[in-house]
């Protein structure tokens, strides 16, 4: 009787759940070594999973809307922050050792962040 598993899939490596062994093709149904089928993926990055999972069973129609490809969408954080509260941070920063790449960052926000028109 063939075993049934599941694929574990990580940002890098895609593997079989039964004897580990790394599968190319994340949408395999069985494995080439061992025979075990696969049943759906797992993983410890949940978007990851429902991903491949979504591609496994070839629907996209799970209630949410097409992925948006932007850059902004990828990385599925976009917030907006006061200019002021970026001008803070980046002085509260400057004054703590060992934040100086962080107060660097925080002030290349600043100077990079829209200025507002005002009508």
């Amino acid at each position: 009787m063939t075993e049934i598993v599941s694929l574990i899939a990580d940002l890098h490596t895609v593997r079989c759940g039964g004897c580990k062994v790394l599968i190319d093709d994340p949408l395999a149904v069985d494995c080439s070594y061992c025979g075990a089928t696969f049943d759906r993926v797992v993983s410890n990055h949940v978007g990851l999973a429902k991903r491949l999972n979504n591609e496994r069973s070839g629907s996209d129609s799970d209630d949410e809307p097409a992925p948006d490809t932007t850059e902004a969408a990828a990385t599925e954080e976009l917030l907006s922050v006061p200019r002021n509260v970026l001008a803070e941070l980046a002085e509260t920063l400057k004054g703590i050792d060992g934040a100086g790449d962080a107060a660097v960052v925080v002030a290349g926000l600043l100077e990079s962040a829209e200025v507002p028109t005002d009508a």
